[in-house]
């Protein structure tokens, strides 16, 4: 797997650098406590959120696509099943 970085930016925004090939994709993502929540999870695990929705996001499309900025309530919205396997992932 692909070593990325993820770093707090505080009010709930976390960058991601992804590494692809010879370039880095920076993506910055956006949690609401409102999906914490659904995650079944506290506001201490959000870096863990963001790790598991890269990983889960780029089992679906190329790590080269990923979007710029991403709120997860897009995620969700996606990916009928994303709660559900994020969730699962954050569970074990």
């Amino acid at each position: 797997m692909t070593e990325i970085t993820v770093e707090a930016q505080g009010n709930h925004e976390y960058v991601v650098r992804i590494p692809v090939d010879d370039d880095v994709v920076e993506s910055w993502f956006r949690i609401t406590p409102d999906v914490m929540l659904q995650l079944g999870v506290g506001e201490g695990d959000e870096q863990r959120v963001v790790a598991e929705t890269v990983d889960y996001i780029s089992a679906h499309q190329a790590l080269i696509d990923f979007p710029q900025t991403l709120e997860l309530e897009d995620a969700i919205a996606a990916y009928p099943d994303f709660l559900r396997t994020v969730r699962k992932r954050l569970a074990g």
